[in-house]
């Protein structure tokens, strides 16, 4: 007998789960920058979603300036 399962995140606890994370940061011991890519104005959110959509690596940042 087989049963399918589906999980989110993990099936992590993201509230104890981001304090770890948040903790891991702090220390150092876990590095953010390697995981981000591009960054886009919201006068760029068409390029944004491309970009997303590429899958070409990392999380596409939107902010609320000119993207810098």
């Amino acid at each position: 007998e087989k049963t399918l399962t589906g999980s989110i995140y993990g099936s992590a606890d993201p509230h104890a789960g981001l304090a770890t994370l948040l903790d891991l940061v702090a220390a150092r011991r876990l590095e953010l920058e390697p995981l981000l890519g591009a960054r886009f104005g919201l006068d760029g959110i068409d390029d944004a979603v491309r970009e997303a959509r590429s899958a070409t690596g990392g999380r596409v940042l939107l902010l609320p300036d000119d993207g810098s």
